[in-house]
């Protein structure tokens, strides 16, 4: 294969990146079901790069009584977010334009690295969520944290909960950032 061959495919790697961290700025990134006897048709609960959607009223009720925040659109992530993604969108571009090993390097290490704040961030939500309670509520729950993929008793919940298609689209796009790194050339 010509080395314009190579770069072509790599560049169309970085291009299918591209398109996965902007189908990851746009469909859902992690989702909730809360069952129980009489939610038998469940609450739902859904992330999205720029807001959650769902049951929030009636989860908000419940969360009420036993002291937990309010679920909504007040997250300061919620304004940045999507944004994060789009730009990580336009690092892969960059790779497309300048397939050189250094730039991939740099700009793959760039998404390695806002990824994981973005999961730690997520996580951190997460356990705020299951740990900050209002003492004045009327009932009382061990503090907790939601998992982010499994299934779980919560009071009288049965919880499932799994990343959505925002997410696995997250993964794809930084594995085929990798793999664009490890066929470029090395640079002399």
């Amino acid at each position: 294969m010509s080395a314009v061959q190579g770069r072509w495919s790599v560049r169309s790697l970085a291009l299918l990146a591209t398109i996965c961290y902007l189908g990851a700025a746009f469909t859902k990134l992690w989702g909730m079901v809360l069952t129980s006897t009489f939610y038998y048709q469940g609450l739902h609960l859904n992330v999205f790069a720029n807001e959650v959607t769902g049951d929030l009223h009636e989860l908000n009720i419940l969360n009420h009584y036993i002291g937990m925040l309010t679920i909504g659109d007040n997250m300061p992530e919620f304004h940045y977010i999507r944004w994060v993604l789009i730009l990580l969108a336009l690092t892969s571009i960059a790779v497309a334009l300048w397939p050189r090993r250094r730039v991939a390097g740099l700009l793959t290490g760039l998404e390695a690295a806002v990824l994981v704040l973005l999961g730690a961030d997520f996580y951190w939500r997460l356990y705020e969520y299951g740990h900050v309670f209002d003492l004045s509520a009327p009932m009382k729950v061990q503090p907790f944290t939601p998992q982010i993929w499994g299934n779980y008793q919560l009071a009288n919940f049965h919880v499932v909960t799994a990343p959505g298609l925002g997410s696995f689209l997250l993964v794809m796009a930084f594995f085929l950032m990798l793999l664009v790194l490890v066929s470029l050339p090395k640079e002399s």
